[in-house]
Parts: C-alpha cells; structure tokens; sequence
C-alpha cells in the first residue's frame, strides 16, 4: 500500500480514497480528483495512473474514479432521479 501511495503522490490533483480486493482476483483502487478537469482530459490522466501503477506496484491493479451525483440542476428541478 505504501508503494500505491507513492506513485500516486507523483500525479498532482488525485487522492487515494480507499481500496480493496475485488472479485476477480483485481485490486480496485479508488480515487478523487481534487480539481475539476474536462472529461477528455481526465480519462487519458486516470489511465496513465493506472498504468504507472501496474508497471510499478502491480499488475492486477485497476483504477476507478469515485463517482460524482448528478450536478445538472435543470435535471434535478423537473424531479428527475437518475439512479
């Protein structure tokens, strides 16, 4: 874990908020961004931290973004849940 900590230290505006085992023999590891970065740029980001991490710590290691509510609030004042 101390070594994921590390590589992870190397990307600026990401945090490591929890991991675990996952089924199938992966390691989830969950992140946040601490800025808000466009969608076509964060994707290219988050992979390129994943693959550090399998280079580096190991290979069975998958990254996930923690995931954001729904923000549009035109969505949320006609009533709509998006589940």
């Amino acid at each position: 874990m101390k070594k994921i900590d590390f590589v992870i230290a190397e990307f600026k505006h990401i945090e490591l908020t929890r991991s675990f085992e996952s089924i199938g023999n992966y390691l989830s590891v969950y992140v946040v961004l601490d800025k808000s970065i466009p969608v076509n740029q964060r994707s290219s980001y988050l992979l390129s931290l994943e693959d550090a991490l399998i280079t580096q710590c190991d290979s069975r290691i998958r990254v996930w973004h923690e995931p954001i509510g729904d923000k549009n609030s035109l969505r949320n004042f006609r009533g709509v849940k998006v589940l």
